[in-house]
């Protein structure tokens, strides 16, 4: 089975903010944390997510997020 429209954009979103980490000049930066809500926000007016699941996707990229940055 291939992956629904909604599905793509998740996996678009996820693969956005990898790709931002892996390009930036300060992973430490509090930014990325925003950059990750307000990309959320956009995600949502692409697709229907309804809050739980935007929060679910918000707490794993944020766990993504700090795993990455305090990786040695």
């Amino acid at each position: 089975m291939k992956p629904t429209k909604a599905q793509l954009e998740v996996i678009n979103f996820i693969k956005d903010q990898v790709n931002f980490w892996e390009g930036t000049n300060d992973l430490s930066s509090p930014t990325h944390l925003c950059d990750i809500d307000e990309c959320l926000n956009a995600l949502e007016d692409t697709i229907d997510l309804p809050e739980h699941r935007k929060d679910r996707l918000r707490d794993l990229m944020q766990y993504l997020y700090y795993f990455i940055k305090n990786t040695d």
